[in-house]
């Protein structure tokens, strides 16, 4: 019996001890809300480059992702729609990072379309930017300032913030 106690005992402390430690890398995240977000060179899953300089003076909308994340699947269709209303305002930029492999990513969108440029392979951009939670949504202006940022989803919240924020830009 004290072996089934000492052993739940120290799963316990090793929960917490990891839950301390996701926090840390939350409170250190380089998204939040008036940070100047440093863009780098992404390769959509067409083999399209992105660079910064061609992000710089726009307003950038980020989408951070992968298949396998419910709320993240759950929201796309939104998410697609305000890019959609967006799409001949050369001022606005989609950009969506997905965790997933290409192979796995096309085969997703035959199913649900994403109207953002989407980068595949995304994790080690995301650990870049100190993301520990998916979905992960930015705004950021013409001055490359994040000014809005959202860490999970709450209940279509996020879609309808964002699409607040892109008409005050």
């Amino acid at each position: 019996m004290n072996i089934i106690k000492t052993t739940l005992l120290c799963s316990f402390m090793l929960l917490l001890e990891l839950a301390a430690s996701a926090q840390e890398k939350r409170e250190k995240a380089l998204v939040d809300s008036g940070n100047i977000f440093h863009f780098v060179d992404m390769r959509d899953i067409n083999g399209n480059l992105i660079k910064p300089n061609e992000l710089a003076g726009k307003t950038v909308v980020m989408n951070f992702w992968f298949i396998g994340c419910p709320p993240c699947v759950f929201e796309l269709p939104m998410l697609s729609k305000i890019a959609e209303d967006y799409k001949d305002d050369k001022n606005k930029v989609f950009i969506a990072v997905s965790l997933d492999k290409p192979a796995e990513l096309k085969e997703f969108l035959k199913k649900h379309p994403f109207a953002y440029h989407l980068i595949a392979n995304g994790l080690p951009l995301a650990n870049s930017y100190g993301i520990v939670t998916e979905p992960l949504n930015l705004v950021i202006n013409k001055e490359g300032i994040i000014v809005f940022n959202s860490y999970g989803y709450g209940v279509a919240s996020v879609p309808g913030r964002i699409e607040d924020v892109l008409k005050t830009l």
